[in-house]
């Protein structure tokens, strides 16, 4: 990593400078005054190649599954976000699993594993969400490769609406719906399961429900 000069700072960001410079004696006092002379610069890089990397993205605390991909490696974080990043030999893409950790079926599982906090909120810590026990896909299988790759366009889809303000909701009842399918669940079970949910509206289960019968009668071999 370059440090940058103070010119430069002043310069492209200006609001940071100015945060810098509000902070200055603290940044100064660091480490006995080790860094006087730069005292603008990071004191360690330590792990910051990690952020580098493509990542999931989940803030620590909130109301609901909000986990997002950082499809460039561009966000660097605090300790009240966290990140989940991909070993190499990993098949699945990142989609699949964005698509997993904000359905209905983790959140099913954190309601009746997690830590519940005032107000409702749930911690997204990974001690939470490691027993979680995640689907990995057989890609011999024909069906659950189609269920995979549904998934996949889906999670696309609705990162690109998100971003241009268009509603996501019927994809992501065919992401619940295909989780469940994945997962396993008869639609008895998966009913089951949502009507436990009272922040599962009506609409929402009946739109999962469709999605689940529908793609249950695609006639695929194993």
């Amino acid at each position: 990593y370059v440090l940058l000069e103070e010119m430069e700072i002043r310069n492209q960001f200006p609001l940071a400078w100015q945060y810098l410079i509000e902070n200055q004696e603290s940044l100064v006092a660091r480490e006995n005054n080790r860094f006087e002379k730069t005292w603008w610069q990071y004191s360690r890089p330590q792990n910051l190649t990690e952020f580098d990397a493509v990542k999931i993205i989940t803030p620590e605390i909130a109301i609901k599954p909000q986990l997002t991909l950082d499809s460039e490696g561009i966000c660097y974080h605090t300790t009240k976000v966290y990140s989940f990043v991909f070993k190499e030999n990993i098949e699945e893409k990142q989609a699949y699993w964005l698509g997993l950790l904000n359905s209905k079926l983790l959140w099913f599982f954190l309601n009746s594993t997690g830590y519940v906090l005032r107000g409702g909120y749930f911690t997204f810590k990974t001690e939470y969400l490691k027993p979680f026990p995640v689907k990995r896909i057989d890609f011999k299988s024909t069906y659950e490769k189609f269920c995979y790759d549904k998934i996949v366009e889906n999670v696309n889809t609705i990162l690109d609406f998100k971003e241009n303000g268009k509603d996501t909701f019927r994809f992501e009842a065919e992401i619940d719906a295909l989780v469940f399918i994945l997962y396993g669940f008869t639609e008895d079970e998966m009913m089951t399961t949502l009507l436990q949910m009272p922040d599962v509206s009506e609409a929402e289960r009946r739109e999962i429900q469709f999605n689940y019968k529908e793609y249950n009668r695609i006639n695929i071999a194993p």
